[in-house]
């Protein structure tokens, strides 16, 4: 429960912050180009895709953003499950992660809002699992082998790249590439973990992934035009 609360906190910040610098008396009406103009809100395809083929893999993944600039502040939140069984064991994994990090929109300018973007995004994840394993080795009899890990945690850093394009009014659909890499976790046993939620496979220290996003936009304001540094100016003049 607690970690959930951690990861849900920081998506809460992004979103609270943007709304709170337009419900301050007039601060909205200010030419500010620091001021968010949207925070856009998504949720992942794939995700659900993959659970209607699959029942025994679930992963649910939430996104939000807010702009500064041409610049964003992207936070991701997932819930991940996985059961995979046989007829000699089973294996269950679950937990929840979050990311969150700075994106630059290669498109700052568009009429329509639509992004190129690439970033960085830290991430955590909080999960554990649990292996049970029965044999029947005559004539020793049945072996018989239950191992879990509670409270695991893991870090990673990813590379991202995506785009979201504007489907009608403040609909957007898009998709993110990432490259994550540099994981470590805590808390592991005697049994090391199959999957990370949020990451992939334990035995990597780095791979790749895709979300494809379905978002809607929540508009404040209309965006400033982006204003060159007045010393850039006076040099050009």
């Amino acid at each position: 429960m607690k970690t959930t609360w951690k990861c849900t906190f920081a998506g809460r910040l992004v979103i609270g912050w943007a709304l709170w610098m337009h419900t301050v008396p007039g601060l909205a009406q200010r030419p500010n180009p620091y001021l968010p103009s949207a925070v856009r809100v998504g949720a992942d395809l794939i995700g659900v895709g993959t659970y209607v083929a699959d029942r025994n893999q679930l992963r649910f993944e939430l996104s939000a953003d807010a702009d500064v600039r041409q610049y964003f502040v992207s936070f991701d939140y997932g819930y991940a499950r996985t059961n995979r069984s046989g007829t000699d064991f089973s294996y269950r994994n679950q937990g929840s992660y979050f990311r969150i990090g700075p994106d630059v929109n290669l498109l700052p300018a568009d009429a329509f809002g639509n992004v190129i973007f690439f970033g960085v995004r830290y991430a955590r994840s909080f999960f554990s699992d649990r292996l049970s394993f029965t044999q029947d080795t005559p004539p020793y009899g049945t072996t018989s082998f239950d191992e879990r890990n509670n409270g695991l945690r893991a870090a990673w850093v990813e590379a991202v790249f995506g785009t979201k394009i504007q489907v009608v009014s403040q609909l957007f659909i898009g998709f993110t590439g990432r490259y994550k890499f540099a994981m470590g976790t805590r808390g592991t046993g005697g049994l090391a973990p199959y999957e990370v939620p949020g990451f992939g496979k334990y035995a990597t220290n780095s791979g790749f992934g895709l979300n494809y996003f379905i978002y809607y936009r929540f508009k404040f304001r209309e965006k400033p035009p982006l204003i060159k540094s007045r010393k850039k100016a006076v040099a050009r003049g």
